[in-house]
């Protein structure tokens, strides 16, 4: 498992470095966005939303949306290979044996490539073993 928390941990830092090189920022506030917009001296219209309140600046979303996809795909390839591992973590990040909920957790995994019946398997292994 410390391979996994090592190979997620290089995922979040190569996002983090993707999103970086093209200016994305977060704003969950209209002082936030204002704020960051003047530190970047854009404008509204210079400005795509996209994830999750963040904001990409116009000339760079095409190229940041191609290299986030290639990033996604090979994060995803590297991820499904931890098999059972990967399943196990997701499905405790999001307490889904506490909650019993496994919607967000079954939308990251079916992502990265695993069929729900995977998924039920090794969610019905941990309640077992619980």
């Amino acid at each position: 498992m410390k391979k996994l928390y090592e190979t997620i941990e290089k995922h979040q830092e190569e996002q983090t470095e993707l999103f970086d090189k093209y200016g994305v920022f977060w704003a969950f506030s209209n002082e936030q966005f204002k704020a960051e917009k003047e530190k970047r001296g854009l404008e509204n219209k210079d400005l795509y939303r996209w994830l999750a309140g963040s904001f990409v600046p116009k000339k760079n979303a095409d190229k940041l949306f191609d290299e986030y996809d290639k990033l996604l795909d090979r994060q995803a390839k590297e991820l499904k290979s931890y098999g059972d591992d990967y399943i196990r973590y997701e499905l405790a990040n999001h307490e889904a044996t506490h909650t019993h909920d496994l919607t967000d957790a079954l939308e990251i995994l079916r992502a990265v490539g695993f069929e729900k019946e995977e998924v039920l398997k090794v969610y019905n292994e941990m309640l077992e073993s619980e």
